[in-house]
């Protein structure tokens, strides 16, 4: 132990007392303090000043830059900061946590190994971290090329970012990298903002494989991938459907029927637009059958424009094709665990009538007698055909 006996014998020239002696091993420590944390942190003489006249520390979690083929893409990237309090004991602690904007991602990211970091009384002595900590998910988080991203669970971080405080949810993964900010994240810090709406245009031919094709994730990708089945287009299949009809029956003229006024212009708009997409045709010729129709609307606020062949339909002979019960349908799913319902749009028309069964189909309407180039609604042989 030093004493001041043993300071005067260093220093005969000073009158050195206990007092001193003290003081002079305080200012030494603080030095050491000082040199040993600017050692480990390679602090400027700025921070080291502000340490030495403050509790509080700052700690900044770095990033690991990811090289391909020895090309730095470091220069293409772009990075915030989330700055982290923490309160431990007396002292304070400023972190901040360097986050890589992805634009492309939807969920934002931090590995485990700088949330142990940032969180050391979370981790276990073996480096686990403690039960109940995060939240468990069952989401499966996949990157480019559809690898799939191992994660322990999610995390609520909050901090503040341009002096607004914020609150991010975090996944908290096994893999190496930088922490990412996900697009969503990033609208809500004003790190970003979007001025256009950029829709893909990438069209799947059917000619690729299914374990080729890109994942479909939300009905946008849905209509971007396969347009023509989304477009409002009637498609055609091949050939044309003859409608037989009983000789011995005798043809039935019907008048038009009223329509009420609200909608007839809606009417006389679906008309014309069932008239430029080829559906039905105006007919000017005599035709010894001639129906009514039924109007019905849709969910979306359009018309349906039904035939009403109830004449018609009891001289028709029926293919009589067998449509599948649900009792037939229902053991063909056993086991199934993903069900899909599909609903075809306007499915009849996608059969195209020949002459002579065009005719049988002409309508009556406020606005002139039109005729189906198409198979309608309202024939008793539209469904066996359909499903045939």
């Amino acid at each position: 132990m030093a004493t001041a006996e043993g300071a005067r014998g260093l220093h005969p020239s000073m009158n050195w007392d206990e007092d001193d002696l003290i003081g002079a091993f305080q200012k030494f420590k603080q030095k050491a303090d000082l040199c040993f944390k600017s050692f480990l942190k390679e602090t400027t003489p700025e921070q080291k000043r502000r340490e030495s006249s403050s509790e509080e520390e700052s700690l900044t979690i770095g990033t690991i830059h990811v090289h391909e083929l020895e090309h730095d893409k470091q220069k293409d990237e772009a990075y915030t900061t989330l700055q982290i309090k923490k309160k431990i004991g007396k002292k304070r602690m400023n972190i901040k946590l360097r986050l890589k904007i992805d634009t492309g991602a939807q969920s934002n990211i931090l590995p485990i190994e700088q949330y142990s970091k940032i969180f050391p009384e979370n981790i276990t002595k073996d480096g686990v971290v403690k039960k109940g900590i995060l939240t468990p998910s069952s989401t499966i988080l996949t990157a480019y090329g559809g690898a799939k991203i191992p994660h322990l669970g999610k995390a609520i971080i909050e901090g503040k970012h341009n002096g607004r405080d914020v609150r991010c949810c975090f996944y908290i993964t096994m893999s190496q990298g930088p922490a990412i900010l996900g697009l969503k994240a990033c609208q809500q810090m004003n790190v970003i903002k979007i001025n256009h709406e950029v829709k893909s245009t990438q069209r799947i031919d059917s000619e690729v494989p299914i374990k080729d094709r890109p994942p479909i994730n939300n009905k946008a990708d849905l209509f971007a991938m396969y347009p023509d089945c989304f477009d409002d287009t009637v498609g055609c299949f091949e050939g044309e459907y003859h409608i037989t009809v009983d000789p011995t029956a005798k043809p039935v003229v019907h008048p038009p029927r009223r329509v009420p006024l609200e909608l007839k212009e809606r009417l006389k708009d679906q008309l014309m637009e069932m008239q430029d997409r080829g559906i039905i045709s105006a007919v000017t010729q005599p035709t010894d059958w001639v129906n009514s129709i039924i109007i019905k609307e849709k969910p979306n606020g359009k018309l349906r424009i039904c035939l009403d062949p109830r004449d018609l339909n009891n001289a028709l002979k029926r293919d009589h094709y067998p449509t599948p019960t649900l009792e037939e349908i229902t053991p063909a799913m056993s086991g199934a665990q993903v069900f899909s319902k599909l609903d075809a749009s306007n499915g009849y028309w996608n059969i195209k009538l020949d002459e002579e069964s065009s005719l049988l189909t002409t309508f009556n309407s406020p606005y002139g007698r039109f005729k189906f180039n198409r198979l309608p609604f309202g024939l008793r042989v539209s469904q066996d055909v359909f499903h045939r």
